[in-house]
């Protein structure tokens, strides 16, 4: 029996949650564990118990069954395409694309969807792309939200890799490479985030106060300074900076649109990854500033 069909989903603790898929796990019901915790995220999609039981689960379940993505090309790098999602905020785009083509030094390109923007950062937006061969837009004829708008530029995307990036972002010096090296250093990881400002668990706290850090820049390279570069292992990313494999989305169907259309999207994403047998990790020597408040 399901949480719908005990019609109490909304009102289940995560607690319940857990017992109720780990006692369909220990009788080897795996289905009725599955749909247990779905429906349970779908309720609770950042409760870091019932997040735990999903990579459990997922690793029970793909026990020899991690899938490769794809590697280097001849270049040495792979091709990556950057993916940002616009909703007004000019001042935050600017920002965030002045970045991008300060501190990127690896060749990418750049596909802007905006998601029927005012005329102001339309203009903006489509100016930016005239002037730059690199970057193209994509533009909403009516405002569709983020995963819908971000699966417009993923079904349009060419590269071996994308960078799920938010319009509320300063990218640092290196910050690409260091996400490709982190992704390139095991064949099953599909994901990869940085650390950053204002990210769940990948928040470095002293780094929310900028008077402190002395700025993205300064934040980044001292992290480069102490990171041991171990890569971790992690069970869900923020979606805030995500690079992926095209291939690894594409098999677990881009993002869930229907179900999640705007928050907990890229939790969902994290676990589709996971149960189609990737793994994700952490770039923790890579560091891209978030600033506050601003989400599509």
């Amino acid at each position: 029996m399901t949480l719908s069909d005990q019609g109490a989903a909304l009102s289940t603790s995560a607690e319940a949650i857990v017992a109720s898929c780990r006692a369909y796990r220990e009788q080897g019901l795996w289905a009725e564990a599955d749909s247990t915790l779905r429906e349970g995220l779908a309720v609770h999609p950042r409760d870091f118990r019932l997040l735990s039981e999903r990579v459990m689960l997922d690793n029970l379940a793909s026990v020899g069954t991690l899938a490769p993505v794809r590697r280097r090309s001849n270049q040495g790098y792979p091709t990556v395409e950057i993916i940002l999602c616009v909703y007004n905020a000019l001042d935050d785009t600017r920002r965030c694309l002045d970045s991008i083509l300060s501190k990127t030094t690896v060749p990418y390109s750049l596909t802007i969807v905006d998601d029927a923007s005012t005329a102001e950062v339309r203009d903006h937006l489509n100016a930016f792309a005239t002037g730059h061969e690199h970057v193209r837009v994509f533009s909403n004829s009516e405002n569709l939200g983020y995963a819908k708008s971000t699966n417009r530029g993923l079904k349009e995307a060419r590269a071996e890799w994308v960078v799920l990036l938010n319009s509320d972002t300063i990218v640092t010096t290196g910050w690409l490479e260091g996400l490709i090296e982190c992704a390139l250093s095991d064949e099953t990881i599909a994901a990869v985030g940085p650390l950053s400002s204002n990210a769940a668990n990948q928040t470095i706290e002293k780094a929310k106060n900028s008077s402190l850090t002395g700025g993205p820049e300064k934040m980044a390279e001292l992290l480069k300074q102490l990171a041991k570069r171990r890569y971790p292992k992690v069970p869900i990313l923020t979606g805030f900076c995500t690079l992926v494999s095209l291939s690894a989305l594409k098999q677990i169907g881009y993002l869930d649109e229907i179900n999640f259309p705007g928050y907990g999207v890229d939790n969902n994403m994290s676990l589709c990854l996971l149960k189609a047998g990737y793994r994700l990790s952490v770039a923790d020597d890579v560091y891209v500033q978030r600033l506050a408040g601003t989400q599509l």
